[in-house]
């Protein structure tokens, strides 16, 4: 059966011109090694990674091997969503790629962050495992790069002007590239500042009277179930009038504390909420020396 040509996302790739004509000479098991040949040495833009991974699925596919196609066509859809096969395509080949995109493409997300000596790889989707190494190329015309093949943070010479950030697979293929931010800013509920503090210092109050309340309230009705317990010890010697008074006190205390403590536990809630709706606090991330990430924050 004959496989409609992928045409190549990226220009002028050599390798997807290799696999091409093997694939119009029908030799589709050279044109597949050809390309796992090529993604297993690396080295590839991520432009070039996505139209390879691209092209080895649907020859995958048109050999009949569907797990091996909906796996090129997976880390295809991972590092560019866009991607697509060409208008014409046989549907042998469109199924299992469509079958990847509805259902189980899920697009790689990563952001570079940089400190003082540093870059970070901060992975936010990766479902598949693509990322392991990150690539700093250099922000000037010398060309330079700094890699490691094996981590996600590098560390960089002070003063370096940073380009560019690429996150790199298991071979040495860019899977993302991207901007080196100098910090990430995030925002988390934070303590009270004067205004959130005026807001919720009443209900504070009112939960604390309340438990305050509520704790008398518990004492009342314990010391009322020890005398009721005394009482009914003595069978015969006391008036039912006398054992039925002191359950009545005995209820009227529990029916109190219930009361108490659930207004202390709504004033709480309020309150709670008043204080979280009152401020924010500003975080500063950024890598710091060895594995870690210093934190700043402000109120």
């Amino acid at each position: 059966m004959a496989i409609t040509a992928i045409a190549p996302v990226a220009a002028a790739d050599p390798v997807i011109d290799d696999a091409t004509r093997l694939q119009t000479a029908l030799d589709y098991e050279g044109a597949l090694a050809v390309l796992d040949r090529a993604l297993a040495a690396g080295g590839a833009t991520a432009d070039d990674y996505a139209a390879r991974q691209l092209l080895a699925g649907a020859l995958a596919a048109g050999l009949d091997h569907v797990d091996a196609a909906r796996d090129h066509y997976a880390r295809a859809l991972a590092v560019r969503p866009d991607i697509r096969l060409p208008d014409g395509t046989s549907p042998k080949l469109v199924l299992p790629f469509e079958a990847v995109r509805v259902h189980g493409g899920v697009a790689l997300r990563a952001r570079a962050v940089r400190g003082h000596d540093a870059i970070v790889l901060a992975i936010e989707a990766d479902p598949l495992k693509l990322i392991a190494g990150i690539a700093v190329h250099a922000g000037d015309a010398s060309g330079a790069e700094i890699v490691d093949r094996h981590a996600t943070r590098v560390a960089v010479p002070e003063g370096m002007a940073v380009g560019d950030v690429a996150a790199l697979d298991a071979a040495g293929n860019e899977v993302w590239r991207g901007p080196a931010a100098t910090l990430a800013q995030v925002s988390f509920p934070a303590a009270p500042t004067s205004r959130s503090a005026h807001l919720v210092w009443p209900f504070a109050v009112a939960a604390g009277v309340a438990v305050g309340w509520g704790s008398v309230s518990a004492w009342r009705l314990s010391v009322a179930q020890t005398e009721w317990n005394n009482l009914r010890a003595n069978n015969g010697h006391v008036d039912y009038s006398t054992l039925v008074g002191v359950q009545n006190r005995g209820e009227d205390w529990a029916l109190s504390a219930n009361a108490a403590f659930i207004v202390a536990g709504v004033a709480a809630a309020i309150g709670a909420v008043q204080l979280v709706r009152g401020t924010k606090l500003s975080v500063a991330v950024a890598p710091s020396g060895g594995a870690a990430l210093s934190v700043a924050g402000r109120f």
